[in-house]
């Protein structure tokens, strides 16, 4: 059965491989001790938080914070859910603006 495996540096994800760990340690990587199972979606460049044992996606923007009740990056400020309108982020201002 082939299992995922993910190279974590500095909580980073470097790499995601699968195979069982005959194959991961005769072919794919020469050294598998860097290697750790993981369970679920995981992909390079993903952050891995300790505390929590989780891994995240990567951060949209630096003002955004982990919700864990959610598992996702949010905005420090809700989008306007008005219909009438479209808004990207912007994070010079930290604020929701209208696409014309």
């Amino acid at each position: 059965m082939a299992i995922k495996y993910a190279k974590v540096v500095n909580n980073i994800v470097q790499e995601v491989v699968m195979g069982d760990e005959n194959f991961l340690t005769a072919n794919i990587v020469p050294n598998a001790s860097e290697y750790v199972a993981v369970d679920g979606d995981v992909a390079a460049d993903w952050i891995y938080d300790p505390e929590s044992e989780t891994y995240k996606p990567p951060k949209l923007f630096d003002s955004w914070v982990w919700d864990d009740s959610k598992n996702i990056w949010v905005a420090p400020t809700p989008m306007p859910t008005d219909a009438a309108n479209s808004y990207e982020w912007n994070e010079s201002t930290t604020s929701w603006e209208v696409i014309d």
